[in-house]
């Protein structure tokens, strides 16, 4: 919760958020546990999933990985004018 309360406070697009733990099936692998975590904002909603034996540390991870999502997508639309892989010069020519 204090990660989800951190991520939403500094990321005001956030609108809301969906976390899944699931154990994997018994008959596979008893001891597996999946964690994912859907953010959904506006533009775009990011999601992270991780597999492990924690549930905290999985936890955890999960909502790194989205973190790292969310950090990409900002610093990609920092700069509205340019498109992302696109720069342009300062006399106004794409490169």
């Amino acid at each position: 919760v204090q990660k989800l309360t951190k991520l939403s406070a500094r990321y005001d697009a956030i609108l809301d958020a969906t976390v899944t733990i699931v154990q994997d099936s018994p008959a596979n692998t008893p001891h597996l546990i999946k964690s994912t975590v859907v953010l959904h904002a506006k533009p775009k909603n990011f999601v992270g999933t991780k597999t492990g034996e924690d549930a905290e540390t999985i936890l955890r991870q999960t909502f790194d990985a989205v973190e790292r999502q969310i950090r990409k997508f900002f610093d990609q639309i920092k700069e509205p004018w340019e498109a992302p892989g696109e720069k342009i010069s300062a006399s106004g020519e794409e490169t």
